[in-house]
């Protein structure tokens, strides 16, 4: 074995590391149990759909494919994230040494993609991102091979791939306008909007997205409307501010940093850049602009733009393999001890609670909820007829997944619209229920049900500690319309 590993070529050496490190990856995250969004991207897998009201179907398919084969293990339901993460690391790693055919870069690339929490929290959780992630970086792939490398036929890959990379997630368009920009603004590749190969990747494109346009077109377009009127709650006065502590908290703050002195450098001297060093700031600069101007009209979410660093962070590894001064092999020293030692801690305390980070510490999600299932369970005990759901659609996923029952839908009694709405509720008409929430004020129920009471205070702890709690309220005869 070491014989033919001493065989191998500079870049089979980091392709097998890659591969290692996405076993030790989901080695780590296959102990921990199912965030709330990875039960409810369970439990759409278990209702296929052509599509989702809250998002395209790739994480429900993938889902249900490695169940299907798995079981429903959280390490079965994650191993679509860890392989979306690998693929995506090996083209960033192939398109490094197609840019640069450098190893230095190459190896850079890698060690960065190994301690980024970008590259580790995206593989840790089954997420539409993952897909998302594994196809824009495929997209990406075609596309430089199409435009810059001039082969036509590499427009099918970039219409397959951007349709999966729809299909994951919508904020993927992003990509798809950046690419296109790319084409319009950039003289030396404009010529590509005069071929039909670029518009027969759209219509793929397309075809490959079809199951959702259809589900929208059977639901009265109510995903898109969703997504075009979804916002995160905040003041967006911040939200500018706070966009960029996101993203610097995302890829470090020196890489963060590393990166925008790049992008200024390279804009300050765009017009002399080789087309492919174009193609990276471009593709990771234009989708990093995108979201700072969406962060003016309200708050963003610290992972949409995450994957413009997937080409940017090629530029970064470039910067690192080409530092010559003290101070700049001092920020890759100091740049690589934060990452990793960054990195390392939130493995660490995930895993042994080793931090005080009182109501930041998300990692709490984790823990609790086999708890509260059980006792959810007994109390609904003492009542044999009626039937055990939750109110908050991520509450009620739990539920279903720790029951193994995935055709109850959830109450949505105060909350915004979401899958459960398009699920059958009929069967809970009259019936008695068991509702888990976080209610300490029944009145919501009142409307809907004959009868509301507590029945049960239930706790999910962390090392002996209180995480979680909710409540188990007994209400009788549940009737949808809220006539009572």
């Amino acid at each position: 074995m070491f014989e033919a590993y001493r065989r191998f070529t500079y870049t089979q050496k980091l392709l097998l590391l890659l591969l290692i490190a996405a076993v030790v990856r989901h080695v780590l995250s296959a102990p921990l149990y199912l965030l709330n969004d990875e039960a409810y991207y369970w439990v759409w897998s278990q209702n296929l759909a052509l599509s989702y009201f809250d998002h395209p179907p790739m994480a429900a398919w993938l889902i249900f494919i490695s169940t299907s084969i798995f079981g429903d293990h959280p390490a079965a339901i994650r191993l679509p994230a860890a392989i979306s993460v690998l693929v995506m690391s090996i083209v960033g790693l192939l398109l490094a040494q197609k840019v640069f055919k450098d190893n230095s870069t190459n190896a850079h690339y890698v060690v960065i993609s190994l301690g980024s929490v970008l590259f580790i929290g995206t593989a840790g959780g089954m997420t539409p991102d993952a897909p998302m992630a594994m196809f824009t970086a495929l997209t990406l792939w075609y596309f430089y091979k199409a435009v810059i490398e001039n082969s036509r036929s590499a427009w099918y890959g970039v219409g397959l791939f951007f349709g999966l990379a729809l299909l994951s997630k919508y904020i993927a368009i992003v990509w798809g306008l950046t690419l296109l920009l790319f084409l319009i603004a950039v003289p030396e590749v404009r010529k590509n909007l005069k071929r039909p190969e670029p518009w027969l990747a759209v219509v793929i494109a397309i075809v490959v997205f079809s199951p959702v346009l259809i589900w929208n077109y059977q639901h009265d377009w109510a995903s898109f409307a969703f997504q075009l009127n979804h916002g995160l709650p905040g003041n967006k006065e911040s939200a500018v501010l706070n966009y960029f502590a996101s993203q610097a908290g995302l890829i470090t703050p020196v890489i963060f940093i590393v990166l925008l002195s790049i992008w200024f450098k390279h804009g300050k001297h765009w017009s002399n850049l080789e087309l492919s060093l174009k193609f990276l700031v471009a593709t990771s600069l234009i989708p990093f602009s995108f979201f700072i101007y969406a962060a003016t009209k309200a708050p963003v979410s610290a992972n949409w733009p995450a994957f413009a660093y997937f080409t940017g962070l090629i530029l970064v590894a470039r910067w690192f393999a080409l530092t010559r001064k003290k101070w700049q092999r001092f920020t890759v020293y100091f740049g690589y001890g934060y990452l990793f030692l960054f990195s390392a801690l939130i493995i660490a305390h995930t895993h042994f609670n080793i931090l005080d980070l009182g109501r930041a510490d998300r990692t709490k999600s984790y823990y609790g909820w086999p708890e509260i299932i059980q006792q959810a369970r007994d109390a609904a005990a003492d009542y044999p007829e009626a039937i055990l759901v939750g109110n908050n659609y991520q509450f009620h996923s739990q539920v279903a997944y720790g029951l193994g029952v995935y055709t109850v839908p959830a109450l949505n009694i105060g909350g915004r619209v979401n899958h459960y709405n398009y699920l059958d509720n009929r069967g809970l008409i009259g019936r008695d229920l068991v509702i888990i929430d976080k209610a300490y004020d029944l009145n919501k129920f009142k409307p809907y049900f004959d009868d509301v009471k507590y029945i049960a205070t239930l706790t999910g702890r962390r090392n002996g500690k209180i995480v979680k709690t909710y409540r188990a309220v007994l209400a009788t005869n549940y009737q949808p319309g809220g006539s009572k």
